[in-house]
């Protein structure tokens, strides 16, 4: 199911030097794939730096680095996933006509509503194979370096409360890696940089890619990449760790 054909990217910053590299998801359980997850667990999406909570009567998975949710007794399905997307884009996307599948498309029904970093809009599902009557729902959340989190419903029309319901409460639980807010940019960048992790992601049709790179104030530096691949060559993560020394 495609969302927006972007290339996902992010530079995000976290405290942390000396192993501690700060934990913005908390107690979450890191999705892996192929596990399913009940309604009221908190999950974090490691490729995407996003952490949310399962609706109440939903399950969900992370299959091929795309996290799907259903709801068997609405017929509901819904994905969740980060985009880099700046606010006016993402109004402007919300705009265009989705295809979702073989012939099937979300048509914007009405307009986005907006507030503050949060944007909605409902969708009209045209071109069903079936004859049946569908509507979709997205929220989405832009947050630090335009980090954007995407909550996209379907269902059947006569159950679209309900999945509205449920989407807007995946995004009201959602958080993201936040930038580090603290550090004066106009100043002195080396001062500003040290001791902090610089966490880069990277998804792409099939693979996705994150990389840390710790910056301590003595000048010593750590990273760790992990790439993660699926799709028709099969499914696999490599890592690789390294240190070094950094300067501006």
């Amino acid at each position: 199911m495609r969302l927006f054909w972007l290339t996902l990217s992010l530079i995000s910053l976290t405290i942390g030097c000396d192993g501690d590299k700060g934990d913005a998801h908390g107690d979450a359980t890191t999705a892996q794939e192929g596990v399913t997850y009940n309604d009221g667990e908190k999950v974090f999406l490691e490729q995407y730096g996003l952490t949310f909570v399962i609706p109440t009567d939903w399950t969900g998975s992370l299959e091929d680095g795309v996290f799907g949710l259903t709801n068997e007794d609405l017929g509901a399905a819904a994905l969740v996933t980060a985009v880099r997307i700046s606010k006016a884009d993402l109004k402007d996307a919300f705009k265009e006509r989705m295809e979702i599948g073989d012939g099937v498309y979300m048509v914007q029904e009405g307009s986005t509503s907006e507030s503050g970093d949060v944007l909605t809009s409902p969708y009209d599902i045209t071109g069903e194979q079936d004859g049946s009557s569908w509507k979709g729902y997205i929220a989405a959340t832009v947050g630090g370096f335009d980090w954007t989190s995407i909550s996209l419903g379907l269902s059947p029309s006569n159950k679209k409360d309900s999945m509205v319901s449920a989407i807007d409460a995946i995004n009201s639980s959602i958080t993201l890696e936040a930038p580090y807010e603290g550090a004066d940019f106009a100043g002195n960048w080396e001062k500003a940089l040290a001791g902090h992790t610089f966490t880069y992601y990277y998804s792409g049709s099939d693979f996705s890619d994150k990389t840390t790179y710790t910056l301590c104030s003595d000048g010593s530096a750590s990273y760790y990449s992990r790439t993660y691949s699926g799709g028709i060559t099969g499914s696999m993560t490599i890592s690789n760790p390294g240190e070094g020394t950094w300067r501006l």
